[in-house]
């Protein structure tokens, strides 16, 4: 119950293996161990009938050296 509350609070990898006592390598491998399982509860639901994306973020960068036209 531990490790999901810490996934839940997003909290760091070294802050999870610290309250966990254990190594970063496996609190980064448990944290993705149960986000992968969320997402797979979560992603069950089956969109249907119409669907409307009223907002859409998009990251750009226009550090580039060369000029490029979306």
């Amino acid at each position: 119950m531990k490790a999901i509350e810490c996934v839940l609070n997003r909290d760091k990898v070294k802050v999870m293996a610290k309250k966990w006592g254990i190594h970063k390598t496996t609190a980064f491998y448990w944290k993705h161990k149960i986000l992968s399982r969320i997402g797979e509860l979560v992603n069950t639901q089956v969109l249907k009938g119409e669907v409307e994306i009223v907002e859409t973020l998009v990251n750009v960068n226009f550090e580039d050296k060369k000029q490029r036209f979306l």
